[in-house]
């Protein structure tokens, strides 16, 4: 594309674009000719200047606007300056500015918070706000580099019908507006039930209040888990029972009511201590266990447990489970007699919390005595002993008779067998031990 052509010292500075009716949607750039070495000015229909440069050696000029044009109609007339201080007014055009602002969240038609904020886009380091149809800001914020913009209304909003439009001012007296857009606001969801700040288990119930015949979320407060989901009766009433157990330690929860495209309107955040006491469930209390019993029961969803004996001795150390189960087994064989057990349960924090100890037995076993015994006489010995006098009335007595010994005969069990011997056969016995 060829040059225009350059002025000769003297002529009238030209715009040689943008040309007239161009229309811009953001800073403006202007160049043209003029007087080299001079200096170019660009302003507006009302004086203020867009910007400035010094024409070249080969009388062109290019200079990018320091501000946005007004929206609407601009005349933009270019004026140099010699160096001598003369100026010399050249051409106007006359050019649209044309912006737009956009919000991109919450989408029109959905239900909203009473403090619900609002996002989109608007040019860049632009004042943007929220305004009713009466003109009215309700929120006050600037774009940024890249025109994004977030806006947090200072006042909640009534509950029922709202309508707002997005504006921004593009400079001082020229501010756009995008179109209104219209939502419902509801109340904020509220858990009423546990009391904020109070005690609960690992599997709780909350119930409160929300939009009507809305789906409701309580959601963990750091994680952002959906804990538990309801749907919330006529009458704005919710009941949503936690079916996963929660570990032990602080909990932080806020309800959310669940809008259009899975928007959330929050509630406020609550705070609660989920408190376990582990148990033992296996052997029963008062059982009679084995030396090395598998000891079952609950505790918090996976906490640390330890079962102790009477001495504060560590018998087992297990994590329970997901579902706060856990079974463990001693290290060491108890000892026969009566035992206590006694679950300890860590949780992540370090939270220590004890539960009821039971009470078990291991039945004792038959310790073999060392030295020499009596002797007992054992049902095996009187049934040979009548054998034995059975034996007298068909011929032992003579066999006696022969050893001088009478009478009957008595048993003495030796190293598991059983002699039999006559009376006068044990006369000289004691008389041995006797002299000895």
């Amino acid at each position: 594309m060829a040059l225009p052509a350059a002025a000769a010292p003297g002529a009238t500075p030209t715009i040689t674009y943008p040309l007239g009716g161009e229309v811009f949607h953001g800073v403006p750039t202007i160049g043209g000719t003029g007087e080299p070495g001079s200096t170019a000015s660009i302003t507006d229909g009302n004086g203020s200047s867009i910007c400035s440069v010094p024409v070249g050696e080969y009388g062109y000029f290019s200079c990018t606007g320091t501000q946005l044009l007004p929206a609407g109609t601009s005349n933009l007339t270019v004026t140099t300056t010699t160096l001598d201080g003369t100026p010399t007014v050249g051409t106007t055009v006359q050019v649209q500015a044309k912006y737009s602002i956009a919000l991109g969240n919450p989408v029109a038609g959905s239900l909203i918070s009473s403090t619900q904020a609002f996002s989109g886009t608007a040019l860049p380091g632009v004042q943007v706000q929220m305004v009713t149809v009466a003109g009215i800001p309700m929120c006050t914020t600037v774009s940024d580099e890249w025109g994004n913009y977030q806006c947090i209304p200072t006042v909640p909003f009534s509950v029922g019908p709202l309508t707002l439009a997005p504006s921004m001012t593009v400079v001082e007296g020229s501010v756009v507006v995008g179109d209104p857009v219209a939502w419902t606001v509801i109340a904020d969801p509220m858990i009423t039930s546990p009391a904020n700040g109070g005690v609960v288990g690992d599997l709780p119930v909350f119930t409160g209040t929300a939009h009507p015949e809305s789906d409701i979320a309580i959601v963990h407060g750091r994680s952002g888990a959906v804990l538990c989901s309801a749907k919330v009766g006529t009458s704005g009433n919710f009941n949503c029972p936690v079916t996963r157990r929660l570990p032990v330690g602080g909990l932080e929860v806020f309800p959310a009511t669940v809008t259009d495209g899975g928007r959330w309107v929050m509630g406020a955040m609550a705070t609660f201590a989920v408190e376990v006491t582990p148990m033992i469930v296996r052997p029963a209390n008062g059982s009679i266990v084995p030396a090395i019993p598998t000891i079952e029961g609950t505790a918090g969803a996976y906490s640390s447990v330890a079962v102790l004996d009477g001495n504060g001795k560590t018998l087992c150390t297990v994590k329970a489970d997901e579902n706060g189960a856990f079974s463990c087994v001693p290290t060491e064989a108890l000892t026969s007699g009566s035992h206590s057990l006694l679950p300890v349960q860590t949780g992540f924090v370090g939270d220590v919390v004890r539960g009821a100890a039971i009470h078990v037995t291991v039945p004792g076993t038959a310790v073999e005595e060392t030295g020499p015994t009596t002797p007992a006489v054992t049902t095996a010995a009187v049934s040979v002993v009548k054998e034995a006098n059975a034996i007298s009335d068909i011929g032992a007595t003579h066999q006696l008779a022969a050893t001088g010994a009478s009478g009957l005969l008595l048993p003495l069990a030796v190293g598991g067998g059983l002699l039999l011997l006559g009376s006068a056969a044990l006369v000289p016995m004691f008389r041995r031990r006797t002299r000895s």
